[in-house]
C-alpha cells in the first residue's frame, strides 16, 4: 500500500511516501511557487514515479468541508477537487496541528525537555501549540484512556498585554495594526513586528521600568555587553543572526517573544484544564540558540502568572518536544486509520 503524506504551511509542502512501513525522504516545495496542491502534487508524482492508493494532508488553516484556503499565503486545497483528479483514491485533509497533536502522542521521554521544575509525564488534557509562519494549536482531550484531537485558530483570539513593557510594546504595535492577535507577535512576521516596536522604543529615552528589565534579561541569558544594531532585519532569520551576534534589540525581540508565548499557552491551558500539559513544537523552538534563548527566558514566569490560579499553573507540566518529524508521525497514524 502507497500511501502520500503532505504537509502543507505557509512557507513550505513537504511530501513523503509511506510504503508499507517505510516512509521516503521529505521532498519540499515552496509553497509560493504553486497557486493549488494539485500543480505541486503533480510535480511530486512526476517525480517519484508512483500513484498512491492513499493521500492524507495535513493543512494549515481552517477545515470547512474539504476545503482549506491557507491562512498565511495564497493557496487552496480541495478535496473534491483532488477526488476528482484521483477517483481511486482515499483523501483526507484535517488541520496541520492535527498531525502534531497525533505525532506528540507518540514521542518518547527522551525527546521532551522540560520547561520547568514540575514539568513530568502525566495524564489529563494536554495542549499541543508552536510558532512558525503561523502560530499553530490543538487540543488532546482524554476519554476513556484515549486521546480525541480538536483542531484550533486560537493563535487569532486578542492579544493582551500583563506587564507595564508589554503595554509600551503593544501600544507602538497597535498604531499600524489593530486589534493584534496573538499570531500577529507570535509568528515569523511577528517576530519583525516585535523587533521594530522595540527598536522604536529603546531609541526614545526608555524609562526605567524598561531598563530594569534589560539587565535582567541579560542577566537570564548570561550576557554582560550587548552589541548595538548592525541593520534593520526584515525577516526572521536576519533576527536570529543578530541575535547570536548578541545585538542587543534582537535579544529583547526574542526575549519578549517567550513573554508572550507564556501568557498564550497559558491561556490554553487554562481553558481546558491541561493537566496532562503544554507541549511546544515546530522548527522554529528547536534551532540551537531560539531553544537556549526559550529556556532562559521568562517563558515560565508568565505562563505561570494567572492570579487566583498561579500555584494550579506551577504545576502543570510544560515540554519542548525535540523531535522535528513529530507531524510525519501524525500523518502516518491517519493514513493507517484510513
Amino acid at each position: 500500500m502507497v500511501v502520500l503524506l503532505s504537509d502543507i504551511g505557509g512557507t513550505n509542502i513537504r511530501f513523503s511516501i509511506l510504503d508499507g512501513n517505510e516512509i521516503s525522504a521529505v521532498e519540499y516545495y515552496k509553497t509560493n511557487d504553486f497557486k493549488n496542491i494539485e500543480t505541486a502534487l503533480a510535480c511530486y508524482l512526476k517525480q517519484i514515479n508512483k500513484q498512491p492508493q492513499k493521500m492524507v494532508f495535513g493543512v494549515a488553516g481552517l477545515v470547512q468541508n474539504g476545503c482549506v484556503k491557507l491562512t498565511n499565503a495564497d493557496f487552496e486545497v480541495n478535496q473534491k477537487t483532488l477526488e476528482s483528479l484521483y477517483p481511486n483514491t482515499k483523501i483526507k485533509i484535517v488541520n496541520d496541528f492535527v498531525l502534531q497533536g497525533y505525532g506528540v502522542l507518540d514521542v518518547s521521554k527522551k525527546e521532551l525537555r522540560a520547561i520547568g521544575e514540575n514539568s513530568f509525564e502525566q495524564t489529563g488534557n494536554k495542549v499541543v501549540l508552536g510558532p512558525g509562519t503561523g502560530l499553530g494549536s490543538c487540543f488532546l482531550i482524554e476519554e476513556d484512556d484515549e486521546y480525541k484531537i480538536l483542531s484550533s485558530e486560537s493563535g487569532h483570539t486578542s492579544l493582551a498585554p500583563v506587564s507595564v513593557n508589554q503595554q509600551k510594546i503593544l501600544a507602538e504595535m497597535t498604531k499600524e495594526e489593530y486589534p493584534l492577535s496573538f499570531e500577529d507577535v507570535i509568528s515569523g512576521s511577528g517576530l519583525c513586528r516585535l523587533y521594530q516596536a522595540i527598536s522604536k522604543i529603546h531609541q526614545l529615552a526608555p524609562d526605567d521600568a524598561w531598563l530594569k528589565e534589560v539587565e535582567e534579561m541579560k542577566q537570564s541569558f548570561g550576557i554582560s555587553d550587548l552589541k548595538e544594531s548592525l541593520f534593520m532585519p526584515l525577516r526572521p532569520k536576519e533576527i536570529t543572526l543578530l541575535a547570536e551576534k548578541e545585538e542587543e534589540i534582537a535579544l529583547l525581540t526574542y526575549w519578549y517573544f517567550f513573554e508572550f508565548l507564556g501568557i498564550y499557552a497559558s491561556n490554553l491551558a487554562l481553558t481546558i484544564k491541561a493537566d496532562g500539559g503544554v507541549y511546544l513544537v515546530g522548527n522554529l523552538l528547536n534551532q540551537a540558540l531560539i531553544r537556549k534563548l526559550l529556556i532562559k527566558s521568562w517563558f515560565r514566569k508568565f505562563f505561570d502568572l494567572k492570579g487566583v490560579f498561579s500555584t494550579y499553573m506551577k504545576n502543570v507540566p510544560v515540554f519542548l518536544v525535540e523531535k522535528p518529524s513529530v507531524q510525519i508521525d501524525g500523518l502516518v497514524f491517519i493514513a493507517k486509520t484510513l
